[in-house]
């Protein structure tokens, strides 16, 4: 199963949003907020290896009518001790996901999905993180590309421990200065989850950070 796609003629034309995913090195194209929230987590998420929205087009072959092709909006690959974990996601407000047409109509895509691809489809309404977390992540995205660094985040971890167990931001930058690295490191570790803010609040330099467990 391969992660890459081609975008069509008739998607580009609902495209509402394009971004740049770090975890998969390509540009990601969305038709919702919604979307482009449920792809921030997917990109934050340690259980998502890699995913591509607008993945594949399947063509309704159940004789029902209403529509010609159906595509999902994101294919993910999950890591698994076994085999390739690969599944479609659907996603959608769930205001939009209560009444009976929409259940019969996402059965149908899932039949279909199944048949043509042997892969499962899911249902995902909201990212399941607080709203305040994906203003964070929003914060740190720029920072996940950069590397951490074993050797130092053992460094910084410790620092930590023997100050509290929760200190500021703004005193790791300081101890970062001291150290002779760059003080937008701790947001490096925060965004590759090494350290995590004790509070779901969108990060300034006050805010408590403390040592993932």
């Amino acid at each position: 199963m391969s992660l890459s796609r081609q975008i069509n003629k008739a998607t580009t034309a609902k495209i509402a949003r394009n971004s740049f995913s770090i975890k998969t090195g390509s540009m990601q194209y969305t038709e919702s907020l919604n979307e482009t929230d449920v792809c921030l987590a997917l990109e934050f998420n340690p259980a998502v290896k890699a995913y591509t929205t607008q993945p594949d087009s399947f063509i309704n072959t159940s004789g029902r009518g209403g529509w010609r092709r159906y595509t999902p909006d994101v294919l993910a690959e999950f890591y698994s001790d076994d085999n390739d974990d690969f599944r479609f996601l659907e996603i959608k407000p769930e205001v939009l996901t209560h009444s009976e047409s929409f259940k019969q109509k996402f059965a149908l895509h899932q039949r279909i999905v199944k048949e043509h691809s042997g892969l499962e489809l899911e249902l995902i309404v909201e990212p399941a993180v607080h709203p305040h977390t994906l203003t964070q992540w929003r914060q740190l995205k720029a920072y996940y590309r950069y590397e951490t660094c074993k050797v130092f985040n053992q460094h910084v971890c410790q620092f930590i421990s023997e100050n509290g167990k929760a200190i500021t931001l703004r005193e790791l930058e300081l101890f970062c200065q001291i150290e002779d690295v760059p003080d937008f490191y701790p947001l490096v570790m925060l965004a590759h989850q090494v350290l995590h803010c004790v509070h779901p609040e969108v990060i300034t330099r006050e805010t408590l950070i403390e040592v993932t467990a």
